[in-house]
């Protein structure tokens, strides 16, 4: 019996003999010495503040409250912009000729940083048996957070509401 080898098949792609090397920094690390530069994802970045997760912790607190009559609006003033701030007052108008509504519990607050000066944040509640998505921007104003855009979720037509006479 007699046994034959055969060369492997080659493999490897075509070599691209015309193509150039694209042009590295001289401090662009290198892997063993290549002339093409290790790529990276960027980090997240660092917030120019700390605490956004639990600041707005506490704002989705005041907003509960004022939202409920508990709190009087002017004392949201510093922490919001006059458009979120006029946003609350129409919602607060709803919520009081409309039905009682259950008090929410937040369960969970969750932050990210698109750029060091702003956080954006999701919020989770709890109210009725349902769950609640809210979702909240803050910029940096100053030497704290200021929430500079609000959303509560869907909130119904008012021309339809006015129609069959709810909220």
């Amino acid at each position: 019996m007699t046994i034959s080898v055969l060369p492997l098949p080659v493999q490897h792609p075509p070599v691209l003999r015309d193509a150039v090397a694209p042009a590295v920094p001289a401090d662009q690390p290198t892997l063993f010495g290549e002339e093409a530069p290790l790529l990276r994802a960027p980090g997240p970045e660092q917030p120019l503040l700390p605490g956004a997760a639990r600041t707005a912790a506490v704002l989705v607190r005041l907003v509960l409250e004022s939202l409920d009559g508990r709190r009087p609006a002017t004392q949201l003033e510093s922490w919001f912009t006059e458009a979120v701030l006029t946003q609350l007052a129409v919602e607060r108008g709803l919520r009081r000729r409309s039905r009682r509504h259950p008090p929410a519990q937040l369960c969970s607050v969750r932050v990210q940083h698109p750029r060091p000066d702003v956080a954006e944040v999701s919020i989770r509640l709890h109210a009725a048996g349902r769950s609640l998505a809210w979702a909240m921007r803050l910029t940096t104003g100053g030497q704290r957070w200021r929430c500079t855009d609000l959303e509560t979720g869907p909130r119904p037509d008012p021309v339809s509401c006015a129609l069959r006479g709810t909220a």
